[in-house]
């Protein structure tokens, strides 16, 4: 079986638009907040919050340079196939 661009690049959008959801639902449950907390738990929380936050915008901006580069590989690979259109 070969590897073509046009493979590659659906591979890279569906891992493109899946990354940031699921970085999402495995960071999902840190924003639930404690109720009552001491001041350590609040740093605490705070802290995994802001690491949180860091992950999610790490998975959307990777999530969105795959998804630019998978499109633009099945383009490309679409482009390629195209026969020359010539008069006969």
């Amino acid at each position: 079986m070969t590897i073509t661009k046009r493979t590659v690049g659906a591979w890279a959008v569906c891992v493109g638009l899946f990354l940031p959801v699921i970085a999402f639902m495995v960071t999902s449950g840190t924003y639930l907040p404690y109720q009552d907390p001491t001041p350590e738990i609040s740093k605490k929380y705070a802290e995994e919050v802001a690491y949180a936050n860091l992950v999610n915008l790490v998975a959307l901006s990777v999530g969105a340079l795959l998804v630019g580069v998978g499109a633009a590989l099945l383009v490309y690979a679409r482009t390629k196939r195209r026969p020359a259109n010539i008069d006969e």
